[in-house]
């Protein structure tokens, strides 16, 4: 399993903000290259479909949107439950984002289904793997989903789906906070989720595997003794001391990944060719954004002719930011990773 720290070059975890550069790809450590339909990535039809898990959460809308932009095929999976820092409504307008997107690109020939399920669930994503004529497309109904049907369908699907050839998994219990308040329940999703994607992903011989962990699996960054600022994170930093529910199951999902990778490149495996990716994922900032982050939350405050509370001396908590667009950028790099045309950055083993 290659690993990949998805931070601005040369960051630490707590330096002073900065404002990241919005052109895609200017701030991760893996780049692609690929062909190109209207100057955004192309991704052609035979490369079969990509799941995405955490599709209405911040990243992973941005992510799919990308994708439907380069003329993907996806499968968009969320439970929109009211866990973690979104609350449904915010995911459900999400989902009306996606849904307007795949209507402007379908001449480019993309392509949306949306699965209300969890990630923990094998039995519902065992259906969606395979692709297929029995799946819905569009998001057209979403007000008349019931978390209770069996069906979920939100349209009937005039067109075979391609079977899904590469997984990304963003769905997660995300926020210290509501680990730490749930520790169980964090590992649970966290841990039990990546666990059944990597066995369905392994099982029906995908193509790659990318898992978005957190920075926060390093623990406390170092710092350096002359200066007293933090020194950078980097792959091969220790992540043996977690210092949070949170980070720990990250890292225990981490260490599932890396277990299914020695697994997928054993010559018996089902899936021999399925490279697994570990994406380490720092602050993140852009439209959308989490309500429970600093930049939104001072943009609010200013709105408001509100103080921005400070936390701590103002020094210790210092951070880079990452703007989503650059995420999604180095996602669809380590997704691609050591195919034709794509060059990565990774380290790992």
């Amino acid at each position: 399993a290659a690993v990949a720290a998805v931070a601005p070059r040369g960051s630490a975890r707590r330096r002073r903000w900065s404002s990241a550069p919005r052109r895609a790809g200017a701030n991760t450590r893996a780049n692609a290259t690929s062909t190109k339909r209207g100057g955004e990535e192309a991704f052609p039809d035979e490369d079969g479909s990509w799941l995405v898990t955490g599709a209405a959460g911040f990243i992973g809308s941005h992510l799919v949107q990308r994708l439907l932009s380069s003329g993907a095929k996806v499968i968009a999976v969320d439970n929109i439950d009211d866990r973690g820092p979104y609350p449904p409504a915010w995911k459900e307008a999400n989902l009306e984002v996606l849904a307007e997107t795949a209507r402007r690109t379908r001449a480019a020939g993309s392509r949306l289904v949306f699965s209300r399920c969890d990630a923990r669930d094998r039995a519902r994503l065992q259906r969606l793997f395979p692709g297929g004529d029995d799946l819905p497309t569009g998001i057209d109904d979403l007000d008349s989903v019931d978390e209770d049907d069996d069906d979920d369908s939100l349209a009937s699907n005039p067109r075979p789906m391609p079977a899904v050839s590469r997984v990304i998994h963003l769905a997660a219990r995300s926020g210290v906070a509501g680990a730490n308040a749930d520790p169980e329940g964090a590992t649970d999703a966290n841990v039990a989720s990546t666990a059944v994607l990597l066995d369905l992903a392994s099982a029906h011989r995908c193509v790659s595997f990318t898992l978005a962990s957190s920075g926060s699996v390093y623990g406390e960054c170092a710092v350096d003794v002359a200066s007293g600022e933090p020194v950078a994170s980097r792959e091969h930093d220790a992540t043996d001391h977690p210092t949070s529910p949170y980070a720990a199951s990250k890292r225990a999902a981490e260490l599932m990944a890396r277990a299914y990778a020695s697994l997928a490149s054993a010559p018996s495996a089902p899936s021999a060719s399925m490279r697994v990716t570990v994406a380490r994922i720092f602050t993140v900032y852009g439209p959308r954004g989490r309500p429970d982050m600093a930049v939104y939350r001072f943009v609010a405050a200013l709105g408001r002719r509100e103080k921005i509370r400070r936390f701590g001396d103002g020094r210790s908590t210092w951070r880079d930011y990452l703007h989503v667009d650059d995420v999604v950028s180095g996602l669809l790099a380590a997704a691609r990773r050591g195919e034709g045309g794509a060059e990565g950055g990774a380290e790992g083993g």
